[in-house]
């Protein structure tokens, strides 16, 4: 169980590392030439709210790791 949430929590690190070179890529590198016109309104609106998703994953996904690791080990002093 536990080396699956080790994996688990590297591919939600890697998804936002990625996704942060993605983002300084588009907007920094591209000479803000960036057209996206969909149902989020503008392209740094849909940046915005993967970053928060991400971020949202990323603790939600650290959380759930530490209290297994918690409760693995309060499992294994009984």
């Amino acid at each position: 169980m536990r080396k699956r949430v080790i994996v688990f929590l590297l591919l939600s690190y890697l998804y936002f590392f990625f996704l942060t070179i993605d983002f300084i890529y588009e907007f920094f590198l591209s000479n803000n030439i960036a057209e996206y016109n969909g149902p989020f309104g503008s392209l740094l609106n849909l940046y915005i709210l993967r970053f928060v998703g991400s971020i949202a994953f990323i603790i939600g996904s650290t959380a759930v790791a530490y209290k297994e690791i918690k409760d693995r080990k309060k499992r294994k002093n009984r």
